[in-house]
């Protein structure tokens, strides 16, 4: 990596690009690539600055040299990165006015979980009357699934039994009861990363059980490099 900014050219090239972004009030210029968990890459050439956009403002000629240079840079750094297996990364690619530094950072998100249960008494007369009708049929437990991110979630209208996993439809009445469980108990269930879980209806006891698992993104640096330029 450190060859390439010994370059006359590169150096001649971010040399013109300095004053250009000074001259415009511009004190950087970046640009990111995303990796997706699944190992996707995510890039596309839009160098951003504190006034927004650099594409309008710059020439193209100097939009040319970024565009190529930011895509060597990327076919380069994606063999030294730190991402992998649970996690997900940002690369961010800088040149600041201010120092005339040159960065490479390398942000690594790896998805965990934090889990909790719980158990719920039922006391309303039409779910206690489903839940002995369901005990009469022989369905001691019925599961179901729930999962929630990106501001939106769902609970499954329908459950299987522990024993044979016959499916039940469930009733509107008890759709209700478990997001009013959720939203009391895990308020913000369904945003940013979400949170999944079994609830697990207990018609032998009487109650609800709840497994629930909010998921968790912690943030930690990856890759580094900086070159520092001097004109």
């Amino acid at each position: 990596m450190k060859e390439l900014f010994k370059n006359p050219e590169l150096v001649k090239k971010f040399k013109l690009l300095h004053y250009i972004l000074l001259s415009n009030g511009m004190t950087y210029v970046e640009n990111d690539i995303y990796l997706g968990y699944d190992g996707y890459v995510d890039y596309y050439f839009s160098p951003f600055t504190n006034k927004g956009n650099a594409v309008p403002v710059l020439p193209d000629s100097m939009v040319d040299f970024l565009d190529k240079f930011f895509e060597t840079l990327k076919n380069n750094v994606l063999d030294l990165l730190e991402t992998g297996g649970d996690q997900r990364g940002r690369i961010t690619f800088t040149y600041l006015t201010s120092n005339k530094k040159f960065t490479i950072n390398e942000t690594i998100f790896t998805m965990d979980f934090e889990s909790s249960v719980g158990e719920f008494e039922i006391d309303e007369k039409e779910l206690l009357e489903d839940m002995i009708k369901w005990r009469e049929e022989g369905k001691t437990e019925i599961r179901i699934e729930f999962n929630g991110s990106g501001d939106s979630g769902y609970i499954d209208d329908y459950g299987y039994t522990n024993d044979n996993n016959e499916r039940v439809n469930l009733p509107a009445v008890w759709e209700d009861k478990l997001y009013n469980i959720l939203e009391r108990n895990h308020g913000g269930w369904e945003i940013n990363e979400g949170s999944e879980g079994t609830f697990t209806i207990n018609n032998s006891e009487e109650k609800i059980e709840l497994d629930f698992r909010m998921n968790v993104e912690t943030e930690t640096t990856g890759y580094e490099f900086e070159h520092q330029f001097e004109f």
